[in-house]
């Protein structure tokens, strides 16, 4: 089981609209299209919350400043579709 505090960083290809999008997380920072930066921030901005697990339920405020398995969570959110994710763990 991943344990999500084990997340470090991850890489995400994603769609927003019709445009391909990606974002990284890693030891330098959050580093996103506009695209996808602009809808996450609709997201955080709207107050949604992301599911970190279902049993036991433990949920998050979205954001893009938090720990990176909420930041990956939110921008998940708010693509329109998701091409890949690889996430770096400890």
């Amino acid at each position: 089981m991943l344990v999500p505090s084990s997340i470090t960083g991850f890489r995400l290809a994603a769609i927003v609209g019709e445009q391909q999008v990606e974002a990284r997380l890693d030891e330098s920072g959050l580093a996103c299209d506009t695209a996808l930066w602009d809808r996450a921030t609709a997201v955080v901005a709207m107050g949604d919350t992301v599911t970190l697990s279902r049993f036991p339920l433990a949920v998050a405020d979205a954001s893009l400043t938090g720990e990176p398995v909420v930041v990956l969570l939110t921008l998940l959110r708010a693509s329109t579709s998701v091409t890949s994710v690889v996430v770096d763990i400890r």
